[in-house]
């Protein structure tokens, strides 16, 4: 069989893999121990082919080729006779099986195929070394009866999940498979800060997987193990997991496998996270089975509803049981229940009583902390907690001194408990007044703090955690209808005094919480939050954006005045200027046209702000709107990121059946021009005959049957205007109307005063490139003008030509241009011919490139006529900006499939080897 023999050093296991590179062999995955060889191993280096055999090879260690110092992989393995693996044909059945589907020369994923010996038993662990589908394989982190979990990089995410790999046993029907995935699906759906989040499931080759939130830490049972927890600090994280579970209940969706192993504290936020979420059905486990139904869960921490197999009775409080045995062993650090078979343990569950607490760890568990738990174990689910908020509750009582709900037991309690399953002592039982009973618990339930009391408690703790979390739970109990109008209002108050909070958690989660339910009345404080200069630059940027959701389109002129305010406001961080316009677009109404283009006519606000204002004019301006001469004046305008977007608004706001309404909507041009109006409103009919007025021009080439002057006739005439503003409109409306016999003026007004006019002529020249030419001729001649604006835009009509005559012209312009920007406009121009003869061309005009943006643009544009220009990439590897031999360096990696970093000499000498158009040799590949 192909591939390379290997053994532990330690424990002596074997192994086989598909291909070897010293340095990052696999360990051994029984003790962790580095393997070696069996036998010598060839090396060849994967770049200039030079082989070699020494007489040891390390393959812990890279080994590095004597020639050019590329790691060297493993081409050949010669075993001695005997300590080979059994070939295909000498092996049985099952590992020729395995042979085949994991054979050597088709390893999955990108690391090395491993196969321990012994056959299929390993199989589906094998297969995960390198990837698993989309997912790349970084180490295992847990195994259990269930499967196996690993750690695992998703590429299109960009970041690191836990995979856990279910592997079916016997008892793994595919109707039980099925069942899975679909309850599997549903958990996906919950998302709560303390339940590891579900992300994927599904099959992949017949392996049943999901995949959810990477998490670092401990589990609870290891914290256990390690000699436990302050008592407080424990009872406070079970709080958070009830309430955690209670979002689950609220879903329909019960853990029935909660255990301390299904718990993890975050090493990085600090909280208890709930995993394996109404996952723990597990499918392959028999050992658990009962003759009266299938048994699901670990056996200590089952309710005795799901020992004795009354699946039937499973609901949410066969969560608060578990929950029960939890707190039991956190507290005292030993299980109530520990037979010593599996079956002596479910048998202890079904029929005996916990031991008390309070006798185990008397320091630990009081009287009311041992009513807690034993309510919790309750045998009948009707004794127990009814849903975990009233679980939480009685720990939130506890952990602050306040009495809890449950009693502790007393002397004929305890007794009860022993004698409950006697019918004569249930009978007798039902002497006690049951009035009594029913005014005691009422008492109890009254004098229980409510869940917005308790979570106002913690918000006014000061406990950062504490405060997150509880804020997290209102969210929840809001949006879950689970208050009334003056608890509403009492956790919508709570919420808003935390969102200027000083520490940004909190303030953050606080906001967050507002935008989910819809708190009109945090506008106030978010404005608030954005202009102290005490708050980050990310939380202010962060509460305007939060200000824009809560206040959308309510059309507050008021609002939308202060936001542009501090759009323009210059000691305010960039990013929540361009959030204050944007919050100011989403408010909306008549003021805000005016207002966003007061920020985008602020030239002393950062480029992205204007931009952004000009951005949300688009979809409110019309043409006749008395303000868009002022978004004309923009297209002139020397930022070129804000004459673009500009020209976008116009874009947004005219087309053709626009613009020949406009024009022909009146007798005159002058009075056209004067009279406008919302054109929106044009009566349909009126346009559908200047529509018909246009094509007439088409088909006779001449002006229709009508006096007056025709639609193009008028845009030429503005065209002519004294008004700049009048001239660029006309420009652009020019492009608009599709009419061919408008290039020869606008290619004059390429050379018009005004910047505007001339951006808007280049804009109507390209968009009628596919129905007439330009003269190549005259757009040549304006290649030399005087004016730095009219030769780049010239250049970038050539460009967006493609045609070869204009190869002549734009190359003698290379040669002489001093500009960075027009520099930039003849490389991308240069780029769209396609003409081998222009790489010549792009490597003079970089050699003239004095700007880091230009030289940037020329190595872009010999990217694009691939290997032949790779001598010139190779050129500016030798550049004194470090952007530009990153971005040489990275095109000709993208070109030869080889990477030498930024070391030129490296790269002349591969070239000579392999000159353009000759395939590299199949020895040399990487």
């Amino acid at each position: 069989m192909a591939g390379f023999r290997l053994v532990c050093r330690q424990c002596k296991t074997g192994y086989r893999v598909s291909h070897l590179a010293p340095g990052k062999a696999p360990a051994c995955r029984k003790c962790g121990a580095a393997l070696t060889a069996r036998g010598k191993l060839v090396l060849a280096c994967p770049s200039c082919g030079a082989r070699t055999e020494p007489a040891q090879v390390d393959i812990t260690r890279a080994a590095p080729c004597e020639a050019c110092g590329t790691p060297m992989r493993a081409a050949e393995q010669h075993v001695p006779r005997g300590q080979g693996e059994p070939s295909v044909s000498q092996a049985g059945p099952a590992e020729a099986k395995a042979s085949r589907a994991h054979g050597a020369d088709t390893p999955r994923g990108s690391g090395p195929s491993i196969l321990p010996e012994g056959g299929p038993a390993v199989l589906q662990e094998a297969q995960l070394e390198g990837t698993f589908g989309k997912y790349k394989i970084v180490e295992q982190i847990a195994r259990g009866g269930m499967g196996v979990v690993y750690k695992v990089y998703d590429p299109q995410l960009r970041r690191y999940l836990a995979l856990k790999l279910l592997l079916a046993g016997e008892g793994a029907t595919a109707e039980t498979l099925q069942r899975f995935l679909r309850e599997a699906r549903a958990v996906a759906k919950l998302r709560h800060p303390n339940i590891v989040a579900v992300h994927e499931v599904g099959e992949i080759d017949g392996q049943y997987y999901f995949t959810m939130d990477y998490v670092e830490g401990r589990t609870f049972d290891q914290l256990i193990q390690q000699g436990g927890m302050p008592p407080a600090e424990f009872v406070g994280y079970m709080e958070d997991i009830c309430f955690a579970l209670q979002t689950a209940h609220d879903h329909g969706i019960i853990h029935r496998d909660l255990k301390p192993g299904n718990i993890m504290l975050d090493a990085s936020t600090g909280r208890p996270m709930v995993m394996d979420f109404g996952l723990a059905k597990d499918v392959t486990s028999l050992t658990v089975q009962s003759m009266t139904g299938s048994v699901f869960g670990t056996p200590a921490y089952m309710s005795p509803e799901q020992a004795h197999g009354r699946t039937h009775e499973i609901d949410y409080r066969t969560d608060i049981y578990s929950m029960g045995v939890i707190l039991y062993e956190g507290l005292t650090g030993k299980r109530p229940f520990l037979g010593t078979t599996v079956y002596d343990t479910i048998s202890m569950v079904v029929a005996e009583d916990p031991p008390a607490p309070r006798r185990i760890a008397p320091k630990s568990v009081d009287a009311s902390m041992e009513a807690i738990i034993l309510r919790c174990m309750a045998k009948e689910p009707a004794q127990r907690y009814a849903q975990m908020y009233d679980l939480a509750a009685d720990l939130k009582a506890y952990r602050i001194g306040a009495p809890i709900a449950v009693r502790p037991l007393t002397l004929p309690g305890r007794v009860w408990r022993k004698l409950r399953r006697s019918r004569l002592a249930q009978a007798a039982a039902l002497a006690v007044p049951l009035a009594v009973a029913a005014a005691v618990l009422a008492l109890a339930l009254l004098s229980r703090p409510g869940y917005v009391e308790i979570h106002g408690e913690a918000l006014r703790s000061g406990e950062p955690q504490r405060m997150v979390h509880a804020i997290g739970e209102l969210q929840t109990l809001m949006e879950a209808e689970r208050l009334d109008g003056d608890e509403r209002a009492q956790a919508l108050g709570l919420v808003r005094e935390a969102l200027d909070h000083e520490n940004a958690q909190v303030g953050g989660r606080a906001l967050r919480a507002a935008v989910q339910v819809g708190d009109g009345q945090a506008v106030g404080p978010l404005l608030s939050v954005a202009k102290g200069d005490a708050y980050a630059p990310e939380r202010r940027a962060e509460a305007l954006l939060a200000v824009g959701e809560l206040a959308a389109q309510t059309r507050d002129a008021k609002l939308v005045a202060e936001l542009t305010r501090l759009a323009r406001q210059a000691d305010l961080p960039e990013a929540a200027r361009v959030n204050a316009v944007r919050a100011a677009d989403r408010v909306g109404g008549p003021s805000a046209v005016g207002a966003l283009l007061d920020v985008a006519n602020d030239r002393e606000a950062p480029t992205a702000v204007r931009v952004e204002a000009l951005q949300g004019v688009g979809g409110r301006i019309v043409i006749g709107n008395r303000r868009m001469g002022e978004v004309v004046a923009l297209c002139g305008d020397p930022d070129e990121q804000v004459a673009d977007a500009a020209a976008q608004v116009m874009g947004a706001s005219r087309d053709r059946f626009s613009v020949a309404s406009l024009y022909g909507a009146q007798g005159g041009a002058g009075a056209a021009y004067q009279g406008l109006g919302d054109i929106t409103r044009q009566n349909a009919e009126r346009n559908r005959q200047m529509m018909e007025i246009i094509d007439s021009m088409h088909q006779s080439g001449g002006r229709p049957q009508e006096e007056q002057p025709s639609v193009l006739d008028r845009v030429l005439e503005k065209l002519e205007a004294e008004d700049p503003q009048v001239r660029a409109e006309a420009a652009y409306d020019l492009g608009r109307l599709e009419e061919p016999r408008a290039v020869s003026a606008l290619v004059g007004a390429l050379a018009d005063p005004d910047p505007a006019v001339g951006r808007m002529a280049a804009r109507s020249l390209i968009a009628l490139k596919g129905q007439a030419r330009a003269d190549q001729a005259k757009l040549a001649d304006l290649l030399g003008h005087e004016e730095l604006l009219v030769r780049e835009q010239a250049a970038r009509v050539l460009g967006a030509y493609q045609d070869a005559a204009a190869l002549a012209p734009l190359s003698r312009a290379a040669r002489t241009e001093t500009s960075a920007r027009v520099q930039i406009a003849l490389a991308e121009a240069l780029a769209r011919l396609e003409e081998p003869d222009a790489v010549a061309a792009l490597a003079e005009l970089y050699d003239r490139a004095a700007d880091r943006w230009a030289a940037l643009a020329c190595v872009q544009a010999l990217a694009s006529y691939g290997r032949p220009a790779a001598a010139h990439l190779v050129h500016a590897l030798e550049s004194d900006s470090k952007h530009v031999r990153e971005a040489a360096a990275h095109v000709l990696k993208e070109l030869c499939g080889r990477d030498f970093g930024e070391d030129a000499g490296r790269w002349r000498a591969y070239l000579e080897a392999h000159p353009a158009g000759q395939a590299p040799d199949a020895s040399s590949g990487p």
